[in-house]
C-alpha cells in the first residue's frame, strides 16, 4: 500500500525516536485505515496524520511486540474465526478442504467441522499482533491445540497465521471457543464448532 493517499501521511514516532511512514488502505475525511510500521519499536508513540497544510492530528498510543488478535467472520471479538480448515493423511498430505464457517445474506456462522473427517484436522487460524512471539499455546474449548507453525503473511501487511492441530477429543463438543496465548497475551475468543 501506498503510505500518502489525497494528500493524507501518517507518521509514528516511536519509542527509539524514529519517525516511519505507515502504509495507508483508506482515506476519507472521517476516517483512515492503517498499519504500524513493522519496524516500530516497542513502548509509547505518536500517530501525526498530515495533511498538505502540516499536522491535522496527533494521538499518543502504546505498542506492543505481542498483542494477539484472531480475526472474525463479523468482526466481533468472538465471532465465527475467519478460518481455513483441511484434512491431511498420517504422512501430511492434503485431502482436501473442510468448512469451518458459512456466510448467507443474514450473516456468518460456525459450520461444523468433523474432526473424524480424516487421519488429521488442521485449522488456519489467521489473525494480527502474534507472529513475533517466541511462545504459544492454542485452547479449543476444553482442550489444547497441537501448534504447527506460525508466520507473518507474505502478502498482507499486519496478518498473521498459525496453523494448529485439532485433537480428536474435540469431536461431538460443538461451539467452542478459540484462544491463542503469545507469550503470555491470551486473544479474543473467536469461535469454532467440532462435530
Amino acid at each position: 500500500p501506498n503510505t500518502s493517499a489525497a494528500g493524507i501521511t501518517l507518521t509514528v514516532r516511536d519509542s527509539a525516536g524514529g519517525s516511519l511512514s505507515a502504509p495507508l488502505f483508506f482515506v476519507s475525511p472521517a476516517q483512515i485505515n492503517f498499519a504500524i510500521p513493522e519496524a516500530t519499536a516497542a513502548g509509547a508513540a505518536t500517530i501525526t496524520v498530515n495533511g498538505p497544510s502540516g499536522a491535522l492530528a496527533t494521538a499518543n498510543v502504546q505498542i506492543f511486540n505481542v498483542a494477539p488478535g484472531i480475526f472474525t467472520m463479523t468482526g466481533l471479538p468472538a465471532g465465527p474465526a475467519a478460518a481455513l480448515a483441511a484434512f491431511y493423511d498420517s504422512n501430511g498430505q492434503p485431502l482436501g478442504p473442510a468448512d469451518a464457517f458459512r456466510c448467507t445474506p443474514a450473516g456468518c456462522s460456525t459450520f461444523p467441522l468433523d474432526v473424524n473427517g480424516g487421519p488429521q484436522l488442521v485449522v488456519s487460524l489467521y489473525g494480527t499482533g502474534f507472529h513475533r512471539a517466541t511462545n504459544f499455546s492454542v485452547r479449543a474449548g476444553p482442550t489444547n491445540a497441537t501448534v504447527l507453525g506460525v508466520a507473518a503473511s507474505p502478502q498482507f501487511i499486519g496478518e498473521d497465521q498459525m496453523n494448529i492441530l485439532i485433537p480428536k477429543s474435540l469431536a461431538g463438543t460443538g461451539d467452542v471457543v478459540v484462544t491463542i496465548t503469545a507469550d503470555g497475551v491470551t486473544s479474543n475468543g473467536p469461535h469454532l464448532n467440532f462435530r
